[in-house]
């Protein structure tokens, strides 16, 4: 039986999202160590994952796009 492969992109505020993990805004140079558990529904569909994540700091006051300061690539397994 082949299992689905499944490619998830997704974007948010980190900023907004940064205060439930108790994190900085924009995030300050420097190593940062980030580990956030969240429970996940028994109802995803066994398959092969791909989260793609890219953080960028909040845009400059000018307009300006917010710097890009770190990526994540996350893979993960469900029901195979």
């Amino acid at each position: 039986m082949q299992h689905p492969q499944a490619q998830i992109s997704f974007i948010f505020n980190f900023c907004e999202e940064s205060v439930k993990i108790g994190k900085e805004c924009p995030v300050k140079a420097g190593v940062q160590i980030l580990q956030h558990s969240v429970d996940l529904p028994k109802e995803i569909p066994p398959g092969k994952y791909t989260v793609n994540v890219r953080v960028k700091n909040p845009a400059s006051a000018d307009g300006g796009e917010g710097q890009e300061v770190t990526c994540l690539i996350a893979k993960a397994q469900f029901g195979i």
